[in-house]
């Protein structure tokens, strides 16, 4: 099946794990927000990756922000963290 524009449609699912994968979140936290095994949503994650013909993490933040799923502007958790003042704090993103 076709989505908009000829790319291949997402399920609601998928299209819900890609998003919160661009905007950040790690596996483990996608899995407890949705209620799944991080198995699983590693599952949906590199099918709707497969679908869009993304190749890295990179590629999708790419695209979401191509289709307007990322805000400039807005801040995004990290998935990565940052030390200051020997402390280990959590990240953030602002895409610019």
């Amino acid at each position: 099946m076709r989505g908009h524009r000829g790319t291949p449609a997402l399920s609601e699912r998928e299209a819900e794990v890609i998003r919160m994968v661009a905007e950040g979140h790690a596996i483990k936290e996608i899995a407890a927000r949705l209620d799944l095994s991080a198995r699983t949503v590693e599952t949906y994650e590199v099918r709707a990756m497969d679908k869009l013909g993304l190749k890295s993490r990179a590629d999708t933040v790419r695209h979401a922000l191509q289709q307007g799923w990322l805000r400039r502007g807005q801040r995004y958790p990290s998935p990565w963290v940052s030390c200051v003042s020997s402390r280990i704090v959590p990240s953030e993103i602002v895409i610019t």
